[in-house]
């Protein structure tokens, strides 16, 4: 099964849009049992214990610690947060455009057939963007297209790579 203790170590289950309704249990299934035992995952698991170790660190000072310093802390950080807070501005803001569909949708554009199906753009080794359809089965761009492929798969649909074509994508944006 999967183990819940290292789900959050796995990058492709947050939320993108378009994958409100996937199977994240499945996914995080999935991610576990294709991931367990790489160098990667490995690694997440070691720096994931370093971080814990660290934590319980600083808990164990903060509760070791007198009363009238913790109470000088928290008073120094609300003078922070107070300073912070007064030199915010709020005149100006930024909008950021996800383009996250884009190579798929030129794909689709130009192979219309493909609407309707599971698509990543990549292959087996990562996948670069996938569209909507593709989402809905826990499928996003920078997880490896061998863990997507299996997604799909065990959900009954086959995903479809389209090899990436960057001219075009380029052409297209200009």
């Amino acid at each position: 099964g999967c183990d819940k203790e290292f789900a959050h170590l796995y990058v492709f289950t947050a939320e993108k849009g378009g994958m409100a309704g996937c199977d994240k249990e499945l996914q995080q299934k999935v991610i576990y049992e294709l991931s367990q035992g790489s160098r990667h995952f490995e690694h997440a698991r070691q720096q994931d214990a370093k971080v814990d170790r660290r934590i319980e660190q600083m808990l164990a000072a903060v509760r070791t610690a007198p009363r009238e310093q913790r109470a000088a802390a928290a008073q120094t950080a609300e003078q922070m947060l107070r300073a912070a807070e007064a030199q915010r501005d709020c005149s100006r803001w930024c909008c950021v455009v996800d383009m996250d569909m884009f190579y798929a949708a030129v794909e689709i554009r130009d192979q219309p057939s493909l609407a309707d199906k599971p698509v990543a753009v990549g292959g087996l080794g990562m996948i670069s963007t996938a569209n909507y359809v593709a989402r809905r089965y826990g499928v996003r761009s920078a997880m490896p297209g061998f863990i997507a492929q299996e997604l799909c798969r065990r959900q009954g649909v086959e995903l479809r790579f389209v090899r990436p074509d960057f001219t075009k994508y380029t052409a297209e944006a200009e």
